[in-house]
């Protein structure tokens, strides 16, 4: 009786041993994590603007309460960069876009590289900015020599998905990059299609029986090249061993959120190409990838897959299929909505940042909160006040945002400031306590 009472209670010590360290986790915070889109802008010779965006990449887990946000700053080392906005402050997953401008006119001759420089409480990286202006000194190379490669002039039957390429073309000189101007078209003097940047243009998929030309000029801005012109005739229809194109404008839209429960899948194209064919649509559809073969669905486009699972990801591809062979849209997926009163489970904001009665505090500091949660995330907001009257009067401070976080304007030295923050989701409503803080002197 000893030994089993014995082993009883060391049962318990772990058991609340366990409790003890998953409370202590369920408090801490995932730190905030700097991503930036690219490492690299290039203007070249012509741009002016371009964008990056920086997000914050840290997720919640079971085990955390929140993801503290990410503030940061951005820098910028040459005169002739612009950067708007310069800073900013992201939640979980939240992204923010920045948009780059160059004045050229400060521009040294050559190519000229600044860097971005992003700081935060998540990390610090950085982007490369490139560009180029006016002729590189002592460079009078002419372009590589340039020459059509397939299809062959005068080639007959060709495929009428064919994709036109070619070789050389290329700047011989530091900081040019050549394009290239596609002519194209049924008429013997084929007008210009588009400008391209690689030696391949797909012209889409083109008439049976019909008879096209191409060429191709290359420049770098200084010095160019042009072809003689090409010709070819596309496959008759009477011959044609095509399968069908690619089902595209699938809905609901790829990484959908709160897609309704009752919601039909439908596409379009995924046509048979050739004559006397008609496509039929395979749906492949499950809360796993890949998904698997669920359904045939004959020649209609649209699909009832029923009432789906509340707050549940489904993975789905479309097939086309005739005698010729089969063409798939590629995966999708979609998150489907909260239940109606997903909003009862929702959390009070909790664990401000200031902490509650602290002083000193930078009067540029960012408010963070915890809590605020349901079992619908992505579908809380919240209302912010603040005011230096613990009455938070209608003439003070009154945002809303669907991040953790809020950074006001800077606010004034040796002041008391009173706020709280409104959790909604749904049609309910959690408002936290009324916290204080003191700025510094």
């Amino acid at each position: 009786m000893y030994t089993r009472l014995r082993s009883i209670s060391r049962r318990a010590v772990v058991a609340a041993t366990l409790a003890s360290a998953l409370a202590i986790l369920s408090c801490w915070k995932v730190d905030a994590d700097l991503k930036l889109s690219t490492n690299t802008l290039d203007f070249g010779g012509t741009k002016d603007e371009a964008t990056f965006t920086v997000k914050n990449d840290s997720k919640d887990n079971a085990l955390t309460s929140g993801v503290t946000a990410l503030d940061y700053e951005l820098k910028v080392d040459r005169p002739w960069v612009t950067v708007s906005p310069m800073s900013g402050v992201c939640g979980s997953g939240e992204t923010i876009t920045h948009t780059v401008t160059i004045d050229r006119s400060a521009l040294e001759d050559g190519e000229n590289v600044a860097t971005i420089r992003a700081t935060s409480n998540g990390g610090s990286d950085e982007i490369t900015v490139r560009a180029t202006h006016g002729v590189v000194s002592g460079c009078d190379e002419p372009l590589t020599e340039l020459a059509l490669s397939s299809p062959e002039n005068a080639s007959v039957n060709v495929s009428r998905d064919v994709n036109l390429t070619w070789t050389g073309g290329e700047s011989q000189c530091e900081g040019r990059t050549a394009s290239y101007d596609v002519h194209f078209g049924t008429a013997t003097s084929p007008p210009l299609a588009d400008n391209v940047s690689s030696h391949s243009y797909a012209p889409g998929t083109l008439a049976a029986n019909t008879t096209y030309y191409w060429s191709i000029k290359a420049s770098d801005g200084e010095s160019s090249r042009t072809t003689g012109v090409r010709h070819f005739t596309t496959a008759a229809t009477a011959t044609c061993s095509e399968g069908p194109s690619a089902p595209g404008s699938l809905v609901p839209a790829d990484d959908a959120n709160n897609v309704p429960v009752n919601q039909d899948l439908s596409w379009s194209d995924g046509e048979s190409r050739c004559a006397g064919q008609t496509a039929t649509y395979d749906v492949y559809f499950g809360t796993s990838s890949p998904p698997p073969l669920h359904h045939n669905n004959g020649t209609s486009k649209s699909w009832d897959p029923g009432t789906l699972d509340n707050r549940e990801t489904y993975y789905w591809r479309i097939v086309a299929r005739d005698a010729n062979g089969t063409a798939s849209s590629g995966e999708r997926h979609f998150t489907t909505q909260c239940a109606e009163d997903f909003g009862a489970s929702l959390t009070a904001p909790c664990d401000p940042s200031p902490a509650n009665g602290k002083e000193k505090v930078n009067p540029k500091a960012t408010l963070a909160w915890g809590c605020g949660v349901t079992d619908c995330d992505s579908d809380v907001t919240f209302t912010v006040y603040l005011g230096t009257s613990s009455s938070l009067d209608e003439g003070d401070i009154k945002t809303t945002t669907s991040a953790r976080s809020y950074k006001p304007p800077e606010l004034r030295d040796d002041t008391t400031y009173f706020w709280k923050v409104v959790a909604h989701a749904g049609n309910t409503n959690r408002p936290g306590p009324v916290w204080h803080f003191k700025t510094r002197d």
